[in-house]
């Protein structure tokens, strides 16, 4: 029945979203991202692995979907990006618990961004830093849609992942699975999918890394020493 959805949403596009006011828009058209059919099985599921709601990191927010879902689980959201463009809906709608950071996250504190690239000037540089460097505490939740800059952003927040041991959501290409399980590995975390924690098939890309001592509340066997 996909297709009623597709008609729903369809609909709603083409009647409802000229009026929709801009402080609602992203929560509108997160309802109409899911309704479609559209939506990730893990922006659908959040709640079966989340295992606390005090703070959540969203790194590379896209279009902002899951800051919002975030949001209105969790105390506090940093949403990292570096387009301020695609920051600007979740600025629009944040309900008071999101703080924006129009930042590039990079493991070597030395990356200078405003280099200018083939000779030409930087426009808007923007700044880099590790996660590390926020000193974020007591972390609940990281996902992380950075794309190839994936790994990088890992290795700048190893010092938060050791320390608040979150639930961490990443989004990853084929050549980059086996470097990240290896990564977490060594730090007692278990690879697991979507469909570890509640049966439901997720998206091949979508990797959810849990800490060992997390593993029984959801169910899941430790790996063997």
């Amino acid at each position: 029945m996909k297709w009623i959805g597709k008609l729903v949403a369809g609909m709603a596009r083409r009647l409802i979203t000229p009026f929709v006011p801009a402080g609602k828009a992203l929560l509108y058209n997160c309802w109409l991202h899911k309704l479609d059919g559209a939506a990730e099985p893990e922006l659908l599921h959040l709640d079966d692995f989340i295992a606390a709601t005090g703070t959540a990191i969203d790194v590379g927010v896209d279009r902002g979907f899951y800051t919002c879902a975030l949001s209105r689980r969790f105390k506090r959201v940093y949403a990292f990006e570096i387009n301020e463009g695609l920051a600007a809906p979740i600025a629009q709608f944040n309900p008071g618990n999101i703080e924006i950071v129009n930042c590039r996250l990079w493991p070597e504190a030395d990356t200078d961004e405003t280099t200018p690239s083939a000779g030409q000037p930087v426009q808007n540089p923007v700044p880099v830093a590790r996660l590390d460097s926020f000193s974020l505490d007591t972390v609940d939740l990281i996902r992380i849609g950075a794309g190839e800059a994936a790994l990088e952003v890992l290795a700048g927040a190893a010092a938060t992942i050791e320390k608040s041991r979150p639930m961490v959501l990443v989004s990853l290409k084929k050549e980059q699975v086996e470097a990240a399980n290896d990564w977490f590995r060594n730090l007692d975390y278990k690879h697991c999918f979507l469909e570890d924690f509640n049966e439901v098939r997720g998206s091949a890309w979508n990797h959810i890394y849990t800490p060992f001592e997390r593993l029984a509340s959801f169910g899941i066997a430790r790996p063997l020493d």
